[in-house]
C-alpha cells in the first residue's frame, strides 16, 4: 500500500528497494521533504508537488539531480526522468511501480554495487589529421597537389581530399575505439553510446562500473591517457546514478 504520509501531487525521483530506504532526511524540488511510496519490495522516492505552482526549470533540475546523487551515494536507485509527476501516491503505485514491478526488482539487482561513469575520447585534430593523410599515399599526393589552392573554392580534388580524409578518420576512430575500449571492457558490467556531434570525438560512452572494479578502470585509463596524450584526450567523469542504463523503461524516456 502507498505510504499514507505522502498525499496528492507527487514528484517522483527514482525507484529503490523498500528494504534499502536511507534513514537520513533529504529535500528535493521546492525544498519539499523526500518521502517514499512503498509497494512490496519496491519504493518510489517522492516529494509533495504543487502542480499549479511556479516552475523554475533550473532550480527544479538542480534539485532533481541532487536527490538522485544523494540516493545513489546510499543505495541502488533507478532514476526517473526529470519532471515525472503523478496526481497522488496511489498513482505512483498504479502507473509506475505496479506495471513493471518484476522488471524493476531485476533491474535493481543488476545495478546493485555499480555506478555510471562517462568516458569521452577527443582527438587532437591536427596531429591525427596529419597521421591519416601521411598513412595513405593517395591522400598524401592529393594533399600535396591541393595545398596551394584557396580554401572553400569548389575544386574536384579538394572534394576528393575531404571525402578521403573523412573516411580515413572514421576508420581511425573505429580502430582507436576498439583498442581503448577493449582494455576497459573486462572491468565493466555494460557500456552504452551517448549522443554527441563533435567531429573530433573518438567516442562518448557511459560505463556501468562495479565498485570493486573502479580502481582498475581508473588505473587502466590513466595508463592509456599517458600513452595517447599527444593524440587523444581522455575525460572520465562520475560517479553518477545509472541514467544511461535505464532509458529503455517506458516512463524514463
Amino acid at each position: 500500500m502507498p505510504d499514507p504520509q505522502v498525499s496528492s501531487g507527487c514528484y517522483v525521483y527514482g525507484i529503490v528497494g523498500a528494504a534499502d530506504i536511507p534513514p537520513q532526511e533529504c529535500h528535493g524540488v521546492g525544498d519539499a521533504r523526500v518521502d517514499y511510496v512503498r509497494s512490496g519490495p519496491l519504493a518510489a522516492a517522492v516529494s509533495a508537488y504543487d502542480q499549479q505552482g511556479e516552475v523554475s526549470l533550473r532550480a527544479d533540475l538542480t534539485a532533481h539531480t541532487r536527490v538522485l546523487d544523494w540516493l545513489a551515494e546510499r543505495t541502488t536507485v533507478i532514476p526517473m526522468a526529470f519532471g515525472t509527476v503523478t496526481d497522488d501516491a496511489t498513482a505512483v503505485v498504479e502507473s509506475i511501480i505496479g506495471p513493471g514491478a518484476e522488471m524493476l526488482v531485476d533491474l535493481l539487482e543488476w545495478l546493485r554495487g555499480t555506478s555510471q561513469f562517462n568516458l569521452r575520447g577527443i582527438y587532437h585534430r591536427e596531429r591525427v589529421l596529419s597521421e591519416v593523410v601521411l598513412a595513405d599515399p593517395g591522400l598524401t599526393r592529393l594533399h600535396e597537389r591541393t595545398r596551394e589552392l584557396p580554401q572553400g573554392q569548389p575544386d574536384p580534388e579538394l572534394i576528393r581530399l575531404g571525402e578521403g580524409v573523412s573516411a580515413a578518420l572514421d576508420r581511425q576512430k573505429a580502430e582507436d575505439s576498439e583498442r581503448i575500449l577493449g582494455a576497459v571492457e573486462p572491468f565493466v558490467v555494460d557500456l552504452r553510446d551517448r549522443v554527441s556531434g563533435d567531429m573530433d570525438q573518438v567516442f562518448d560512452l557511459a560505463l556501468l562500473v562495479p565498485q570493486a572494479q573502479r580502481g582498475r578502470v581508473e588505473a587502466t585509463l590513466e595508463e592509456i591517457a599517458e600513452a595517447e596524450h599527444e593524440r587523444i584526450r581522455l575525460q572520465l567523469t562520475g560517479p553518477f546514478p545509472p541514467y544511461d542504463f535505464v532509458k529503455d523503461l517506458p516512463w524514463v524516456s
